[in-house]
C-alpha cells in the first residue's frame, strides 16, 4: 500500500531507522475500507526514516531533547508486513510475552512515568549538591544543616521513593500476571495507569521544593535544575498522564475495595 499523511510528535525520529504512525486504509476512490465488523481498517504503518520528511517544528520550552517534531509522507510504499492492523481486543500479538497483550495505553504509559521519575530523582540530586555548605541570609547554619530544609528533604525523598516503589511494584505484578494469564484484569490495567499518572503528581511538589531551596543556583543558566523544571512542565501535559486518566481508573479501583 502507499501511505500519505502527516503525524505529530515523532519523538526521537532523527535517530530511528523506522518511524511508525496510525493510518486508515482507503480504496482508489478515497473511501475508507472497512473490516468485516464494519469498523475502519486501521493500520500501524512503519515507514523508512529516509522516506519521510521531518517538519522541524519542535520549538518548545521543555522536553527539547525528545525532538518530537511532526513528520510526513507522500506516497511511500509500505508492505502489508510493515502495516499490521491496529491492536484491538482479540488481536493476536506478534510477540509471545504477556506485556504485548496489554492495551496500547497500558503498554506505553510506563515510559512516560519513567521520565517523571528521572526528573524527580535529578531534582533531589541537584538540591542536595547545590545546598551543600550554602550560606543564606538570615539562616544560622548552611542550608544543608538547617532543620526545616532537612525535614522537608526527608519528606520529599519519601514521596519519590514511595511513588517509585508503587510504580515498579505495579509493573512487575502486571507483567507477571500478563505472562501467566495472557491479559490483565481491569484493576491491574487501572493501577498501571494510576501509578504512571501519580508519578507526575508527585514530581511537581518535589521539583518545586528543590528549586526553592536551590535559590539563584536553581535558575541561573546553565542550570540542570532549571531544565528539570521546564521538562516536567511539558511532560506533565501529555494526554497519557492527564488527570482524566485517574477518573478513568477510578471505577475499577473503587470496586477492588468493596467487600463481598
Amino acid at each position: 500500500m502507499k501511505v500519505t499523511g502527516r503525524w505529530p510528535f515523532g519523538s526521537g525520529a532523527k535517530h530511528a531507522d523506522l518511524i511508525g504512525g496510525g493510518a486508515i486504509v482507503c480504496d482508489d476512490e478515497g473511501n475508507q475500507r472497512l473490516n468485516p465488523d464494519g469498523s475502519p481498517d486501521m493500520r500501524f504503518v512503519l515507514l523508512p526514516r529516509a522516506q519521510v520528511t521531518l517538519e522541524g517544528n519542535w520549538n518548545v520550552s521543555g522536553m527539547v531533547g525528545s525532538d518530537s517534531q511532526d513528520f510526513s509522507a507522500d506516497g511511500v510504499f509500505v508492505s502489508d508486513e510493515m502495516a499490521p492492523p491496529v491492536i484491538s481486543p482479540g488481536t493476536e500479538p506478534y510477540q509471545p510475552d504477556g506485556m504485548y497483550r496489554m492495551s496500547v495505553y497500558t503498554f506505553t504509559v510506563p515510559g512516560h512515568a519513567a521520565v517523571a521519575l528521572g526528573l524527580t530523582r535529578r531534582a533531589l540530586q541537584e538540591v542536595a549538591n547545590l545546598t551543600a555548605g550554602k550560606k543564606r541570609l538570615g539562616y544560622p547554619t548552611p542550608v544543608d544543616e538547617y532543620p526545616v530544609f532537612l525535614s522537608d528533604f526527608a519528606k520529599y525523598d519519601a514521596m519519590y521513593q514511595s511513588a517509585r516503589a508503587y510504580l515498579l511494584g505495579t509493573l512487575r505484578e502486571a507483567q507477571d500476571y500478563a505472562d501467566r494469564e495472557g491479559s490483565l484484569t481491569p484493576e491491574l490495567e487501572s493501577r498501571v495507569r494510576q501509578a504512571s499518572t501519580w508519578t507526575h503528581h508527585v514530581a511537581e511538589p518535589v521539583v518545586n521544593f528543590a528549586r526553592h531551596w536551590a535559590g539563584t543556583k536553581g535558575f541561573k543558566e546553565p542550570s540542570a535544575l532549571a531544565r528539570v523544571g521546564r521538562d516536567l512542565a511539558v511532560a506533565g501535559t501529555h494526554v497519557q498522564v492527564d488527570p482524566i486518566t485517574l477518573v478513568e481508573a477510578g471505577p475499577a479501583l473503587l470496586d477492588s475495595w468493596k467487600t463481598n
